[in-house]
């Protein structure tokens, strides 16, 4: 700030004063504002400005502050700012209790948490101060955080040289009033002619009699110009009001006051100028001149102007938001709000919201209204939340709302500002996506399709909720990745699946579809039809795949089944001879309904010959005593098939223990029906007119085959 003028003599008895000083420490109302926003626009409780004054830093305006941390309060944070090369540089602290020195150590001792902090530096480049976003817990700001506050430094600094603008005019206005206290007449506007602050001029009889070097500096031309002017009025005044101004500066009467215009100028080369001109006249001896001083001020209206565009840029951002912006007055009163505010909560136009109370926006008490009851007893601000608001008109829309409030050291409300976000339509496409995806459950659930979905982008590939049931997996045994897919493909398959479903990925093809074997949970396999969809970003990169995945396992074994029983009856229609005819039966058995199998004509008498046996390893057959002969037993042997043959009805052994096995063994070699590794058994009576003519013996692969055992022997009841 500059140093006060030496009181000198003057003969301006009528030049109106400067405006008067503020109390040091205070700041005008702009910082008030620029702290205001900062708090506002980087969501903090509290921002301050502090300024350099002549008994060290002090806080200058505020908003937010605690207890002793109020205006005029000792505040050293240019201090804590980071040095490079000597000059300050901006200051980012987390959390000013955990490490970075003294200096910042000492903004915890304030009461400072987290800070973001700007320097202050006046034309001069001189640092007068900080402009700063405080929380009381830690915090970390971003890039996008500090862009902001230095914009906010930036238009304080403008307002600090304003400040200094206002003190040198109020110093300029003491020294004029100690001149016109101690001298009069032409020597006393001799004796501040050399000082810089301020142009004087003498206008009498049309002419400008005498101006000081400020003057002439200000208007652009030298004292010799000035002084040889024939029409000087030209030089002061532009536009349609300088008759008028002229006109009351001469009408003026010694002790009736001065004339104050602000008046654009054209300087000798052509450039602009803006300047504050007092007018007033005096009496020297018998004499009444016209006496002047004027002030450049136009880097104050240039930096003026640009506040003000600034500020309306400010307003534009906040009409044209898509975020419904609201502000209200200490008693909750809505003083300003935005377009988007308007149409959320069911009013024509912005402007007939103004003055409803926030709690009272709804048509009838909802929860906005339970926040801001909540806000105004306890303040601070109130997390996102997604909530329902009623409207005007009593229609409902689904917002985020989020509501905050300032108070002053004494608990008192500052501002209340609301923000809400309109969600509804993505809550009505949650609501459906949730309906659809339920009844996409359901259908899974009732079917035995299974769906899966690999993200290629990050390699996660997911079971919809049938798959590990339908599979036999438990939730936990299933792994999110294609590999935990692919090591389940049938060995046999595997190759042909993985290549395939990679080729329609490379390709250009959107589809694949395969049938393969994949393992279950319990150690079998199940036959699968899978389809698979691929998804592509607009350049044709694949991203995604989607399969549905059936289980045909029970379709396949039907189909094989009805197979074979057309092979079974075409052999036993087209063979004559009984020995070729028993050996292509029971060759036909294997593999499809079993490991082995052994064919046994029963004789009129009852005894039983081994007519064919066949095994899936040939090299085997030896084990199951192909030339073996069973006689009659009328006390009911241990031989099943000795058994089925007297009684004439199936036999089943579903899991074979000992006792099963040595029964086996009675028509087998002793202990062959363990060594075949024998795990369960079926045997089929072959019957005419109700006459068993063979037994059909079979190792069963599981104990799905029964069920075709029937079938089986009706084959071959008709032959």
């Amino acid at each position: 700030m500059t140093n006060p003028a030496p009181a000198v003599g003057g003969i301006l008895p009528h030049l109106l004063p400067g405006p008067p000083a503020a109390p040091e420490g205070a700041a005008g109302p702009e910082l008030e504002r620029v702290a205001r926003l900062a708090a506002r626009v980087l969501d903090t409780p509290a921002a301050l400005v502090t300024l350099i004054g002549e008994h060290g830093e002090s806080v200058a305006a505020g908003t937010g502050l605690r207890d002793g941390l109020g205006v005029g309060a000792t505040l050293p944070l240019t201090r804590a700012l980071r040095r490079r090369s000597g000059e300050p540089r901006p200051l980012s602290v987390r959390d000013t209790r955990r490490g970075g020195g003294r200096r910042v150590a000492s903004l915890g001792h304030a009461g400072l948490v987290a800070c973001l902090a700007q320097p202050l530096r006046d034309a001069a480049g001189t640092v007068r101060g900080t402009l700063a976003a405080i929380d009381f817990l830690p915090r970390a700001w971003v890039e996008d955080e500090e862009m902001v506050l230095r914009e906010l430094a930036a238009f304080a600094c403008h307002e600090i040289e304003r400040m200094d603008a206002r003190e040198e005019a109020r110093q300029v206005g003491d020294a004029l009033q100690s001149a016109r206290e101690a001298l009069t007449g032409v020597e006393a506007l001799r004796g501040i002619a050399e000082q810089p602050w301020v142009g004087l001029f003498m206008w009498e009889e049309g002419r400008i009699r005498w101006a000081n070097p400020e003057f002439a500096r200000i208007v652009g031309h030298t004292l010799e110009e000035i002084t040889a002017m024939d029409a000087p009025e030209d030089l002061l005044f532009e536009g349609e009001d300088r008759e008028r101004l002229l006109h009351a500066a001469q009408a003026l009467r010694p002790g009736d006051g001065s004339v104050h215009v602000c008046t654009p100028m054209r300087r000798r080369d052509g450039s602009g100028a803006r300047v504050e001109l007092h007018l007033g006249r005096i009496a020297i001896g018998e004499r009444f001149v016209l006496v002047g001083a004027g002030q450049d001020v136009s880097q104050t209206t240039a930096e003026d102007d640009a506040v003000r565009a600034e500020l309306a840029r400010y307003r534009r951002v906040f009409d044209d938001d898509l975020c419904g912006t609201v502000v209200a007055s200490p008693d909750c009163r809505i003083v300003a709000c935005n377009a988007e505010f308007a149409r959320l909560t069911g009013f024509p136009s912005p402007q007939a919201a103004v003055g409803v109370e926030l709690d009272r926006l709804e048509a009838e008490p909802g929860e906005l209204a339970g926040k801001v009851v909540k806000l105004r007893e306890g303040g601070g601000a109130t997390d996102p939340s997604e909530l329902d608001l009623v409207r005007r008109d009593g229609t409902r829309v689904r917002v985020v709302a989020r509501l905050a409030a300032d108070f002053d050291a004494d608990g008192h409300p500052l501002e209340f500002r609301g923000y809400l976000v309109d969600v509804t339509q993505r809550a009505l496409r949650e609501q459906a996506l949730q309906l659809s995806d339920e009844r996409l459950r359901l259908l899974e659930l009732a079917t035995n399709d299974v769906t899966w979905d690999w993200d290629l982008v990050t390699g996660r590939l997911s079971w919809n909720d049938a798959g590990p049931l339908r599979l036999r997996y438990t939730p936990d045994e299933v792994r999110r990745s294609p590999e935990w897919h692919f090591e389940r493909v049938h060995p046999d398959d595997r190759e042909r699946v993985v290549a395939g479903l990679h080729e329609a990925i490379s390709g250009v093809a959107a589809g694949w579809t395969d049938e393969y074997r994949f393992l279950r949970g319990d150690g079998t396999y199940a036959t699968v039809h899978d389809r698979a969809y691929v998804m592509r970003n607009p350049r044709g990169h694949p991203v995604r795949v989607t399969g549905w995945m059936v289980d045909v396992t029970e379709r396949k074994r039907v189909e094989e089944t009805q197979r074979f029983l057309a092979r079974a009856g075409s052999v036993l229609d087209s063979a004559l001879d009984v020995q070729v005819t028993a050996a292509s039966l029971a060759r036909l058995c294997i593999p499809v309904l079993g490991d082995f199998c052994m064919v046994d004509l029963v004789k009129p008498d009852g005894a039983v010959r081994r007519q064919a046996v066949a095994h899936v390893r040939p090299s085997r057959e030896k084990l199951l005593a192909p030339d073996a002969s069973l006689q009659p037993d009328a006390e009911a042997g241990p031989s099943p098939v000795a058994q089925v043959a007297r009684t004439g009805e199936p036999l089943l052994c579903a899991e074979c223990d000992d006792a099963a096995l040595e029964a086996l063994d009675a028509a087998l070699e002793p202990g062959s029906a363990r060594r075949l590794g024998t795990h369960s058994y079926l045997l089929v009576p072959v019957t005419a007119h109700d006459t068993v003519l063979a037994v059909l013996t079979l190792a069963l692969k599981s104990l799905l085959e029964w069920r075709y055992a029937d079938e089986l022997a009706a084959v071959h009841r008709r032959h």
